[in-house]
């Protein structure tokens, strides 16, 4: 499975428009956040290391509990398959399974 097969095509965009000023000062959850690879691995890696990096605790890990936890499982308006979400992560579901694991999220 691709990405081009998790959205509509009519949809889609191309990543020119993620530079644009609207798309930026735009709040889109889960969508439109910003960072380089860099930054991207060192929030995950806060999330996966129960919400410390570099010895400072960002999040407890109730939090991280939390926005794991699952708030809806069903049909997403967008995407073309049953979607488990918590708050602002895609859990691991039967329908897209991400790993083996059944804490993983995305």
């Amino acid at each position: 499975m691709d990405e081009r097969s998790l959205v509509l095509p009519e949809l889609a965009m191309n990543a020119d428009r993620s530079r644009d000023r609207a798309w930026r000062a735009a709040e889109i959850p889960a969508a439109n956040g910003h960072g380089n690879a860099r930054s991207v691995a060192r929030v995950t890696a806060a999330l996966a290391c129960g919400g410390e990096l570099d010895g400072v605790c960002l999040l407890t890990l109730p939090t991280i509990e939390k926005a794991i936890e699952e708030q809806c499982y069903g049909p997403d308006l967008v995407l073309t398959i049953p979607i488990r979400w918590g708050l602002g992560y895609g859990l691991n579901s039967k329908e897209f399974p991400i790993s083996p694991n059944p804490r993983t999220f995305f």
